[in-house]
């Protein structure tokens, strides 16, 4: 029995580390408040000389994630949810930027810069529900649950799509892991894909 639990937490290890090397770097830019770029790694400049139509110009869509995070930040919104982000497409690709406030240690308000994230999209993958809902004996409602998590959908998300509260989602994934016979949501998109 042992034995057989090593292997299974072995083979999660696995699925952990194919997801991780299957994921492309983040871009990241940071600017100061006046959207002076003070910092860029080398994965943000190969990103912006894909996605860029006009050369040595910051994309309009980087600058409007910035201005938008100014606007969460002065509408006095918590600090940990304070982010913006929005999505490019070029040439097929899709890109996701996202801005998040800097703010220095033991500062309680105004950060002094923005950073920007920017990764790319692998395409999503279409998992076809029905086989899924027959392979592991799910109910409709548990098969709509799964369709939200491999849509990378949150709870809150999944709750409102499917009208319910958070915690019914939760008892659902609950039922899930248990069908499915992994320990945590992530484990359920990786059985469900495999």
């Amino acid at each position: 029995n042992h034995m057989n639990s090593l292997f299974v937490e072995n083979e999660r290890e696995m699925l952990f580390e194919d997801i991780i090397k299957k994921r492309t770097q983040p871009g990241i830019l940071i600017f100061k408040q006046h959207q002076e770029l003070v910092f860029i790694n080398s994965e943000a400049a190969n990103f912006l000389k894909d996605i860029n139509k006009k050369k040595d110009e910051m994309p309009d869509e980087v600058l409007k994630v910035c201005r938008s995070l100014k606007k969460i930040s002065a509408s006095g919104a918590e600090r940990p949810s304070c982010n913006a982000s929005a999505s490019i497409s070029n040439k097929g690709q899709i890109y996701s930027i996202r801005a998040l406030p800097l703010f220095h240690t033991g500062k309680k308000n105004g950060s002094s810069h923005t950073m920007v994230i920017i990764e790319r999209c692998t395409p999503r993958r279409n998992v076809e529900i029905e086989k899924v809902k027959a392979k592991f004996n799910l109910s409709k409602r548990e098969a709509e649950v799964v369709e939200g998590i491999v849509k990378g959908f949150t709870n809150r998300e999944i709750a409102s799509d499917l009208c319910l509260s958070e915690y019914t989602v939760k008892d659902y994934i609950k039922k899930i892991m248990n069908k499915l016979g992994v320990k945590c949501r992530t484990l359920i998109f990786c059985r469900v894909i495999e």
